[in-house]
């Protein structure tokens, strides 16, 4: 009866499978297989406007107009595909804008025509004829204009 170590019989086999478990651990050990990557896309705003959110607005300002100017403006700028900015989007892209914000017309208020107070005070009265429009003054405050007044614009699109 033989006992101890014989290397080159039965333990060496044993020996084989250590030295194969220990190269596939080393192996598989280069990988973590728990860890996703995450793809983040480019967003996809054209030349002239930067990504906010989801959606893109013009970096600087698309022009100064007459607020029906700016909606016709904006609606034929990034190959058809924008619009006059609506008033959330052009406070959170407020910041994101070059230079200084100079204020914008709005596109989602409706225009009205402007009626002047009443004679007495406090009634309104027959409709002056002027149509207003909101206008965003700085990046947190709106003002009502005659919409015929040139001001700046920003033009917005969705990604």
């Amino acid at each position: 009866m033989k006992f101890g170590l014989d290397l080159f019989g039965h333990n060496k086999i044993i020996f084989s499978l250590l030295i194969l478990g220990l190269g596939c651990a080393v192996f598989l050990g280069g990988f973590n297989f728990r860890k996703t990557n995450q793809v983040t896309a480019a967003a996809n705003c054209p030349d002239g406007f930067v990504a906010v959110g989801d959606f893109c607005i013009s970096r600087q300002s698309s022009g100064s107009g007459e607020w029906s100017e700016a909606v016709e403006q904006c609606s034929s700028e990034a190959g058809g595909n924008a619009r006059l900015c609506t008033a959330s989007e052009l406070r959170e892209g407020c910041g994101s804008v070059t230079g200084s914000f100079g204020g914008s017309w709005i596109d989602d208020f409706t225009q009205a025509p402007y009626e002047a107070p009443g004679e007495g005070g406090g009634d309104p009265g027959e409709p002056s004829g002027e149509t207003r429009a909101v206008f965003l003054v700085d990046c947190d405050r709106f003002e009502s204009f005659l919409a015929e007044e040139e001001r700046s614009f920003y033009c917005c699109r969705n990604l």
